[in-house]
């Protein structure tokens, strides 16, 4: 997508800040791909394996489209809170969590990445530009019971 001067430079403040968030986060070329489906427990996953998100740089789709909430980059919806509105940008969350990632894989940030694993595609392409920048890649998979 192509996006109009001022909203590229709104996407490039929000970008910044959340890599200004991560300042403490060591460039040690680690990565973990969380992933699973919508509503699994991926924090307990974490805990459970022993990989403690306070040394990555945390990429989430849900983490951007709070900060996009924030910056009122949700177009207003009548009767819906901003975040009730976010399925209108979620696909520009997606390029934004896209931005964030290649910004950190330049400098060797530690990353985690929370995602969905619904495209296998978008999945097997992260890894291998990991791999290309020299990172070292874990993997967490949670499942979700029907319950």
């Amino acid at each position: 997508m192509i996006w109009t001067a001022s909203r590229n430079r709104e996407q490039g403040a929000l970008v910044a800040r959340l890599y200004q968030q991560a300042g403490g986060v060591l460039c040690e070329r680690q990565a973990v791909m969380a992933g699973g489906l919508p509503g699994a427990d991926k924090a307990s996953a974490l805990t459970q394996d022993g990989i403690d998100p306070g040394r990555y740089l945390v990429i989430s789709i849900d983490r951007i489209l709070v900060g996009m909430a924030e910056r009122g980059m949700i177009p207003a919806v009548p009767r819906l809170s901003p975040l009730e509105a976010a399925d209108l940008v979620h696909g520009e969350a997606q390029f934004l969590a896209k931005r964030l990632g290649l910004r950190a894989l330049g400098d060797g940030r530690n990353i985690l990445w929370d995602i969905s694993v619904a495209s296998q595609h978008a999945v097997e392409s992260w890894l291998e530009a990991h791999r290309q920048a020299g990172y070292e890649v874990a993997g967490v998979f949670v499942e979700v019971s029907v319950e």
